[in-house]
């Protein structure tokens, strides 16, 4: 399974993508940040008119927002959710909530 998006976040990634002239095929993505030694260390969010050929992309079946995740952001996102944690003065913001199964890694 990969990284689930909220309705409520969705939406949000929806006007994103509709306020930034993307709404066809853009989407919100998810980079992972990595440092000097190659450890991942958070994630660079960015809206995209399209995924580059590398990333996985994730659909909110609701409001069909798009999340384009690179490969190492894909493989740290397995079962996370992606919600909304507010809206700010211009740009909403996200909040990813690990996997907290037993099974989660």
């Amino acid at each position: 399974m990969t990284l689930h998006i909220t309705p409520v976040a969705g939406n949000a990634i929806a006007e994103l993508a509709r306020s930034e002239g993307v709404e066809q095929d853009g989407g919100l993505r998810l980079a992972s940040l990595v440092d000097d030694d190659g450890v991942p260390g958070g994630f660079d969010a960015s809206v995209e008119a399209l995924p580059t050929p590398e990333d996985v992309t994730v659909t909110e079946d609701t409001s069909g927002a798009k999340v384009f995740l690179d490969p190492l952001a894909a493989d740290q996102l397995v079962n996370a959710t992606l919600d909304l944690a507010g809206t700010g003065e211009s740009d909403p913001t996200f909040q990813l909530i690990p996997d907290r199964s037993p099974s989660g890694a």
